[in-house]
């Protein structure tokens, strides 16, 4: 019993270790999400509305609130910085994908010791995470398959994500180039599948967590 008990505690703090990872990869992917976003709407805006970029959004891209989980004192912030109004472009070179860090849970599997955690509650949160997090990996895919059709219609204005333009003069060309200005507007729909995506995977994190962190206190 002892042992089954001291087995537990170390995969479920493993567990919350990897949960923490999680965190950061999805804060980051919110973080380069919004900035696409961001260009898209402040390119398109400023070409047909003449509008100027609203400071206070320009702000809140640069310093994305992170996920309640992710405390100051933990250090974790998203590890991607842009400058989206001189280089709006470098919001397209990083990819907002989320990789899972699941080696505690599929240590519970092969070996069998996912009996070991006895309360029903976390049992049911792990595998409930660990099967939204596997099954939107589809979605994913599909979401981000703008990311062709979008480089396809930058090279027909002269461009590549590589390039560094201000934002101003790439408003001008979505202002010239219609495929590019549909491109933009269609990849923007896609952008907010993939948010969702995100969004839905950390909504389930934040719940195993605080599953994990009520479980190593009683534990303790």
């Amino acid at each position: 019993t002892r042992a089954e008990e001291a087995l537990q505690r170390q995969l479920v703090s493993r567990m919350a270790t990897e949960l923490t990872a999680d965190g950061a990869d999805l804060a980051n992917g919110d973080y380069v999400i919004r900035a696409r976003l961001w260009v898209i709407e402040a390119a398109t805006a400023s070409s047909t509305e003449g509008s100027r970029v609203p400071q206070a959004r320009l702000d809140s891209l640069r310093n994305p609130v992170r996920a309640d989980s992710l405390r100051a004192a933990s250090g974790i912030s998203p590890v991607v910085r842009l400058d989206l109004v001189h280089d709006p472009l470098s919001a397209f070179r990083s990819w907002p994908d989320f990789d899972l860090s699941d080696g505690a849970y599929q240590e519970m599997l092969a070996n069998g010791s996912f009996s070991v955690v006895e309360d029903e509650t976390t049992r049911g949160e792990i595998l409930s995470y660990y099967r939204w997090a596997r099954s939107q990996e589809e979605n994913e895919s599909r979401a981000g398959a703008y990311q062709d059709d979008l480089e396809a219609s930058l090279a027909t204005a002269g461009l590549v994500t590589a390039d560094t333009i201000p934002l101003d003069q790439l408003a001008v060309l979505v202002a010239g180039e219609r495929e590019l200005g549909v491109a933009l507007r269609r990849a923007r729909s896609r952008i907010l599948l993939q948010l969702r995506y995100l969004r839905t995977i950390e909504r389930e994190r934040l719940r195993l967590e605080n599953v994990l962190s009520d479980a190593l206190r009683g534990a303790s």
